[in-house]
C-alpha cells in the first residue's frame, strides 16, 4: 500500500473554543495526524501502522510583543489528555508574520496502544497570558480527524537503520505555573526548506544551514537550498558510504567554495568522532551551553542516535537535523528544527501555503547525563555549525562594549 499523504484541516471557530480572546496571539489552520512507519526500501515496506507517534500542526500569529502560551486538551470518550502543555508562542519581536509549527503528540495519552487507529476525536485550546498549572477547563470541543502521516525509518549513514520499536514521542509537556519562558530565546528567521530522498538527511541538514547563512549575511552564493542539496548530495550522500568524520569535513570544503568566510565547528557530545582535517572539535561544552552560543550568530545540525533496544544497547539508527532556534522554559531546553521525515522526494519539511517557515518544536531532555531529542532512546552524538568570520559587526561591538568598548572604538576610528 503506498503511503497517503492526506491532511484534513479543522478550521476553528472563534465561538467554538478559546483562542486570541486574551490578546493578538493567534492560531489556526489545525491539523492532526497519526504516523505509519514505513521502511527506507524502494517498496515502502509498512513496518508499523498506526504508531504512537502523533502530531499537531498549526499557524501561528505572535502578539505584538508578549508571549502566550498554547495548551491543547483532547477528548476521546471520557478520557481528555492534556496534549500539548504550556507552548510558550513568542511575539512578533522574535518571529514575525505567521510562523507554521509542528508539535509531537502522545497518542498514549488518549490511552491508545500501537497498531490502534485514533480516527475521529474532540479538543479544544486556550491561549494564556502566563502558563498553566494543570489542564484547562474548556466550555466546548471540535471535532478532529486524525489523518495519515508518513514517516521513513531513521538512519544517518544508510546502514544502520532504525526499523522499530519506535514508542512514543515525548511531546510537549512544560506543565506547572512556574513554567514562564526564560527570556534569551532565539529563532532563526527563515530557514529554507528541502526535499529530501530516501537516507539523505546529513546533505538536507547541511543544506538549509547554508542556504540560511548565504541569505542571512548576502554571501552573493548563486544556489538556493535545493540546489545546494544536490550538490552535496553528490559528495556525501548516504550511498557513498563515508565515514561521519569525512562526510563534515568535505561538507566544510563546500562551505568554503560558498564562502571562504564560513567557519564550521563540531561538538562530539558522546566522544563518537575521530579527527575531521579542518575542522576543530569540542567534546567538553555541555550541549545547553553550546547551543545557545552557537545559535546566535550560527546556524547548527543536531545528530542522535537511537538506542530502540534501551541505551545500554547496540545504536539501532541515527539521524540528523537543522536547528532553528532555543529556548528554556521551567528548567528544560527545547529546540526548533527542520526535518523531512516523509524523505520521499516529493514532499519535503513542513509548509504552510508557501510559508517559508514550517518548524517544529520538541524538548531537548537529559536521562543518564546523557541528552536526548523527541523521546530518551534518542540520543544526541554531535553537533555541527556553521558561521561567518569575521562575525557581524554589532555582535563585534557588543562584545568590545563588555570591554570598555567605547574607547576601544575610538581607538579603531583613529586607525
Amino acid at each position: 500500500m503506498k503511503p497517503s499523504a492526506r491532511f484534513v484541516l479543522v478550521m476553528l471557530c472563534a465561538l467554538c473554543v478559546i483562542g486570541p480572546a486574551w490578546g493578538l496571539a493567534s492560531i489556526g489552520n489545525i491539523s492532526f495526524g497519526q504516523a505509519d512507519w514505513y521502511d527506507v526500501d524502494d517498496s515502502d515496506t509498512l513496518l508499523l501502522q498506526y504508531s504512537l507517534w502523533g502530531r499537531m500542526d498549526f499557524d501561528v500569529t505572535g502578539d505584538a510583543g508578549e508571549v502566550y502560551y498554547l495548551n491543547v486538551v483532547g477528548k476521546l470518550g471520557s478520557i481528555t489528555p492534556w496534549l500539548v502543555q504550556n507552548l510558550p508562542l513568542f511575539p512578533q519581536t522574535t518571529v514575525s508574520g505567521t510562523l507554521g509549527l509542528s508539535v509531537d503528540i502522545d497518542l498514549g495519552d488518549f490511552g491508545l496502544t500501537e497498531g490502534t487507529p485514533l480516527g475521529s476525536f474532540e479538543f479544544a485550546y486556550a491561549l494564556t497570558a502566563s502558563p498553566l498549572g494543570s489542564a484547562p477547563s474548556l466550555p466546548s470541543f471540535v471535532p478532529a480527524t486524525a489523518e495519515t502521516l508518513n514517516y521513513r525509518a531513521l538512519t544517518e549513514d544508510g546502514e544502520t537503520v532504525h526499523r522499530g520499536p519506535f514508542g512514543r514521542p515525548a511531546g510537549i509537556k512544560a506543565a506547572g505555573s512556574d513554567s514562564t519562558v526564560k527570556q534569551g530565546e532565539v529563532i532563526h528567521r527563515g530557514v529554507p526548506r528541502v526535499v529530501e530522498d530516501r537516507n539523505q538527511c546529513m546533505p538536507g541538514a547541511f543544506a538549509r544551514s547554508l542556504a540560511w547563512l548565504n541569505q542571512e549575511h548576502k554571501l552573493g552564493y548563486q544556489k538556493g537550498a535545493q540546489d545546494i542539496y544536490k550538490d552535496l548530495k553528490e559528495q556525501i550522500g548516504a550511498e557513498k558510504s563515508l565515514p561521519r568524520e569525512q562526510r563534515i569535513q568535505k561538507k566544510n570544503t563546500y562551505a568554503k567554495n560558498v564562502s571562504p568566510s564560513i567557519a564550521t565547528k563540531v561538538l562530539d557530545v558522546r566522544s563518537i568522532l575521530g579527527p575531521i582535517e579542518g575542522v576543530p572539535e569540542d567534546s567538553t561544552t555541555d550541549l545547553v551551553e553550546w547551543l545557545k552560543r552557537e545559535i546566535k550568530t550560527e546556524d547548527i545540525e543536531l545528530a542522535y542516535t537511537i538506542f530502540g533496544n534501551g541505551r545500554d544497547k547496540e545504536p539501532t539508527g541515527g539521524h540528523i537535523v537543522t536547528i532553528t532556534g532555543v529556548y528554556e522554559q521551567g528548567g528544560k531546553t527545547y529546540l526548533y528544527y527542520r526535518d523531512d521525515e516523509t524523505q520521499d522526494g516529493r514532499g519535503g519539511d513542513r509548509t504552510i501555503r508557501g510559508n517559508p517557515y514550517g518548524y517544529k518544536v520538541t524538548e531537548l531532555g537529559k536521562v543518564d547525563s546523557q541528552y536526548w531529542f523527541r523521546n530518551d532512546l534518542r540520543l544526541v552524538s554531535y553537533a555541527v555549525s556553521e558561521s561567518v568570520i569575521p562575525e557581524p559587526m554589532f555582535f563585534q561591538m557588543g562584545a568590545l562594549a563588555g570591554l570598555g568598548g567605547l574607547g576601544m572604538l575610538r581607538m579603531l576610528r583613529r586607525g
